[in-house]
C-alpha cells in the first residue's frame, strides 16, 4: 500500500499505529504533543488572534470616523456663524461710517441673528422656554 501511495514504508508505518490507537492522543490532552502538532495550535492561536486584533481595529477606525465626521459638521457650522457675524460686522460699521461716525443707536440688520441690544437672538429664546 505505501508503494501504490509513493511514499516509504517508514513513513506510513506510524501512521498505522496512530489508528490503532485514535483516542490516545484525544484522551490525554496533557501528553506530550509532537513539534508539528504544537506549531499547528500555535498558527491557530496566532490567526485567531490575528482576527480579533483586525476585527478591535477595524471598529477603533470606524468609531473615529464617525468622530471627525461630526467634528468636521461642527467645524462647518461654526464656519458659517462666523462668516454670518462678519458680515453683519461689516454692515454695521458701514452704517457707522455712512453716518459720520455720529455714535447713536444702532439697530443690527435685520437676519443678522442679533436683537436690539446686540445680544443674539437665538440665546434669548433659549431662555424665554
Amino acid at each position: 500500500m505505501a508503494n501504490e501511495a509513493c511514499f516509504s514504508r517508514a513513513a506510513y508505518l506510524p501512521l498505522l499505529d496512530s489508528q490503532d490507537h485514535p483516542g490516545s492522543i484525544l484522551g490525554a490532552p496533557d501528553a506530550p504533543r509532537s513539534e508539528t502538532d504544537t506549531l499547528a495550535a500555535e498558527i491557530t492561536r496566532l490567526h485567531r488572534e490575528d482576527r480579533e486584533l483586525r476585527s478591535r481595529h477595524a471598529a477603533e477606525r470606524r468609531e473615529l470616523r464617525a468622530a471627525i465626521a461630526t467634528y468636521a459638521n461642527q467645524i462647518q457650522a461654526l464656519a458659517l456663524r462666523v462668516a454670518e457675524l462678519e458680515q453683519a460686522n461689516a454692515s454695521m460699521r458701514t452704517r457707522l461710517q455712512q453716518s459720520d461716525n455720529a455714535v447713536g443707536a444702532l439697530l443690527p440688520p435685520r437676519g443678522s441673528g442679533l436683537d436690539h441690544a446686540g445680544r443674539a437672538e437665538w440665546a434669548d429664546k433659549s431662555h424665554q422656554r
